[in-house]
């Protein structure tokens, strides 16, 4: 299964833990040195792609930074999102 560049960071920034959409932000944008600043819009629709395809799943916490109120969604990549940026790593330093 091949990944689009935007979708390989993402899965990548997981494998290191779960994170909140703006923590997937800030890690792929640490992760390229700057060079890719993804956007809301488009974070949410590429995260919506990668769990339809069971690549990763998403999980409700309590928002702590609101002081315990409201829920926030948390993205967790899964052992098949982890064998696939796996691969991709693979073929890509090839």
């Amino acid at each position: 299964m091949k990944l689009k560049s935007d979708e390989f960071l993402i899965l990548a920034v997981l494998c290191d833990g779960e994170l909140h959409g703006n923590g997937i932000m800030r890690a792929v944008f640490r992760m390229t040195k700057g060079g890719l600043m993804l956007r809301s819009a488009g974070l949410y629709g590429v995260l919506g792609r990668l769990a339809n395809r069971g690549l990763l799943e998403q999980v409700k916490r309590p928002n702590e930074q609101a002081g315990g109120t409201g829920v926030r969604t948390y993205y967790l990549i899964t052992p098949a999102g982890r064998r696939i940026v796996e691969e991709e790593a693979d073929a890509r330093s090839k």
